[in-house]
């Protein structure tokens, strides 16, 4: 499967971040890390697998001294984490300084697959999810040109396919059970795999 993997020999990973424009295929990625071992945050969503260390105030500004007190923590109590939420793209080098051993995994799709996608699942108007996806690919696309952190892309992802997982094991070299991952993206055992799932997966 085509990939690519940028700046690897910056060290290995101990914060995982996923990044992406919606509908894109973030939640997928996401699961799997969180069916490999990886916690994914306190209380993720149960299906989007959303969470985000970063504290919101007013105007969406950040209050970063509760923010760096949520990535203290995550570091205290985990040795590999790692956490989703898309629209932490447009703050992320705000706190980039605060996280131990960051990398990214960028997860593109089809402008036109997420518009259409998003149209179907969210009735929104395909020309504004078109719009959207587009700044989000954009600006992730402008600001890994100097990022000075590993960072892996991948294509968005069949439910059926999982040669990825073999990129994103090497890419984090704490991830491990990787047969585990493999049946999250199973059609037929996604959702068992959640529903046996008791709260983040914290072993290692």
């Amino acid at each position: 499967m085509k990939h690519v993997v940028l700046n690897r020999e910056f060290g290995i990973v101990r914060t995982a971040a996923v990044f992406g424009p919606g509908r894109g295929g973030t939640s997928l990625i996401a699961g799997c890390l969180r069916a490999l071992g990886v916690c994914m945050g306190i209380a993720p969503h149960a299906y989007k697998h959303e969470w985000s260390p970063i504290v919101r105030q007013a105007a969406s500004k950040i209050d970063l001294p509760r923010t760096y007190q949520n990535i203290q923590r995550m570091n205290a109590s985990y040795p590999c984490w790692g956490w989703k939420f898309p629209s932490d793209v447009f703050h992320i080098e705000e706190i980039t300084a605060l996280l131990r051993n960051p990398g990214f995994i960028i997860v593109s799709r089809d402008l036109t697959e997420i518009a259409l996608s998003s149209l179907a699942r969210q009735d929104v108007p395909f020309e504004i999810s078109l719009n959207e996806a587009a700044i989000v690919s954009q600006l992730i696309a402008r600001r890994i040109r100097f990022w000075p952190w590993p960072i892996l892309l991948v294509p968005r992802l069949c439910v059926n396919q999982t040669r990825w997982l073999k990129f994103c094991v090497h890419f984090c070299k704490f991830l491990r059970e990787r047969k585990q991952a493999a049946s999250f993206v199973q059609p037929l055992t996604r959702l068992s795999a959640l529903r046996r799932e008791t709260g983040p997966a914290t072993r290692f």
